[in-house]
C-alpha cells in the first residue's frame, strides 16, 4: 500500500495461475464455470485456493472502498478473476470501471496483455496503453518465441517477467496523484448481514485470524 499526503492506494496482483486459459484444462474454468466446479467442489486444491483468494480480494475491496483509498487490481487479459462470483457481483453493485493496457508500454520483456480494475476512471485512463499486433516485436532470447499466426508465444523465460516494471509502478503513482476524492466510487450498497457473514466463510476468517494471532470476532469488527 502506498501512503500519498491526501490519499493511499493498494494495488493487487491476484496469483492468476488457476485464472488464466493456460491452466484451463487442469482447473476447468470458463466464463460459464469461473469458479472451477466439478459435482459441485472446486477442481483441485489450487481452484479452491485462487477461490479464497478471490474471496478475500473482495473484502479488502470492501474496506478500502468503506476507506476511501484507490485501488487497483491487476491481472493477465484472459484471467478469469473477473467472473468470480463475489467479485463479479461487487464490481457490478459498485459499477466500477475497468480497461485493459499492454505491460510492453511499459518496458515489459514481453506485450502482456492486462486486465485492470479500480474505483478510480481516471487511474485507469492514465494507465490505458493501446498495441496492435505488428508491434509485439519483443524480441528478448527466451522470453517470447514467434507464433505462426504472425504474432509470439511465451518463451520459457516470460515467467521471469512476471514483476511489474519500474515504468508501471511510476506511472501507477503519477495515476493515484492525478486522482480525487471527487471522483472516487464510494458509495458501496450494504450487503445485509447474511451476505457478508457467508463471505467470511468463503474467505476462511477463521484461516486469517489464525495467521494473525487474533481472535475471529476481533478480525470481523
Amino acid at each position: 500500500m502506498q501512503m500519498l499526503p491526501t490519499m493511499s492506494s493498494s494495488t493487487l496482483g491476484i496469483l492468476c495461475s488457476s485464472w488464466v486459459f493456460m491452466s484451463s484444462s487442469k482447473t476447468t474454468r470458463s466464463e460459464l464455470n469461473p469458479m472451477g466446479l466439478v459435482n459441485g467442489v472446486p477442481a483441485s486444491q489450487k481452484v479452491r485456493e485462487g477461490n479464497i483468494m478471490g474471496s478475500r480480494t473482495v473484502l479488502l475491496l470492501m474496506y478500502f472502498t468503506a476507506q476511501v483509498i484507490i485501488y487497483l487490481v491487476e491481472q493477465p487479459i484472459t484471467s478469469l478473476l473477473k467472473h468470480h462470483a463475489r467479485l463479479s457481483r461487487f464490481i457490478s453493485q459498485l459499477c466500477l470501471n475497468s480497461t485493459t493496457t499492454w505491460m510492453g508500454c511499459f518496458g515489459a520483456d514481453s506485450a502482456k496483455g492486462t486486465w485492470l480494475l479500480s474505483n478510480s476512471r481516471i487511474l485507469l485512463d492514465h494507465l490505458t496503453r493501446t498495441l496492435v499486433r505488428s508491434e509485439h516485436n519483443f524480441t528478448k532470447k527466451n522470453v517470447t518465441v514467434p507464433h505462426y499466426s504472425g504474432g509470439v508465444t511465451g518463451g520459457p523465460d516470460l515467467k521471469q517477467t512476471q514483476e511489474y516494471t519500474e515504468e508501471f509502478c511510476v506511472e501507477v503513482l503519477s495515476g493515484v496523484n492525478r486522482a480525487s476524492y471527487d471522483a472516487l466510487i464510494l458509495d458501496v450498497p450494504s450487503p445485509g448481514v447474511p451476505q457478508v457473514e457467508d463471505l467470511w466463510e468463503d474467505a476462511l476468517a477463521s484461516e486469517l485470524a489464525s495467521f494473525l494471532g487474533v481472535p475471529v470476532d476481533r478480525l470481523v469488527e
